[in-house]
């Protein structure tokens, strides 16, 4: 009885280990903001500015309409005057669960700055940048502490990913002390 429930879990075993590997995606973001400016004149008249705005997407597995199939984030620590560089396509960055990726296209993009930080990030400036977002030649996105950008592209839209010319994201340290930065990508590719 022993030997055969040995044989049991060995088979077990094999067949787990043939299991195809998936991922999934399934998210919902939603964004809403408001903003109120209120200004008093020396008269006391009161005028009221309201700026308010919703924004909500739903997200699903795929390669097709409101569909992503990759999700890469990184922790980044930049030493003191340092330079990171991250290629979106070749298979040279890796998911969680340690599978290399190669994005051809972005639908979510976020970046969030550590609130600790003392001076600045540059994002982009080089040459072979990720060119579809920010444009031309040395272009660049200059990151505050504690400062946060983020996009998705809803629908079919997104932005290319341009193998060894439009698909690295260069990030700079411009201080001599360490800054921090989160970086999020979504989007379709292997």
């Amino acid at each position: 009885m022993k030997r055969l429930g040995i044989a049991m879990l060995g088979l077990m075993l094999c067949a787990g280990m043939a299991m195809a590997q998936s991922t999934n995606i399934s998210s919902g973001l939603f964004q809403r903001q408001n903003l109120k400016h209120v200004y008093t004149d020396a008269s006391g008249i009161v005028t009221t500015e309201a700026m308010s705005s919703n924004a909500s997407w739903t997200v699903s597995n795929g390669q097709q309409t409101n569909q992503m199939n990759l999700l890469w984030s990184v922790k980044l620590d930049l030493l003191n005057n340092a330079d990171k560089s991250y290629d979106l396509s070749g298979g040279m960055i890796s998911n969680r669960f340690g599978n290399a990726i190669t994005f051809t296209s972005v639908k979510y993009f976020k970046l969030a700055a550590d609130t600790d930080n003392i001076g600045t990030i540059t994002f982009g400036n080089r040459v072979a940048h990720w060119a579809s977002w920010l444009g031309a030649t040395n272009d660049s996105l200059t990151i505050r502490p504690g400062q946060q950008m983020e996009f998705w592209i809803p629908g079919t839209n997104s932005y290319t990913v341009t193998a060894t010319t439009g698909d690295i994201l260069y990030f700079t340290n411009n201080v001599a002390r360490t800054n921090g930065l989160s970086i999020w990508v979504g989007g379709v590719g292997n």
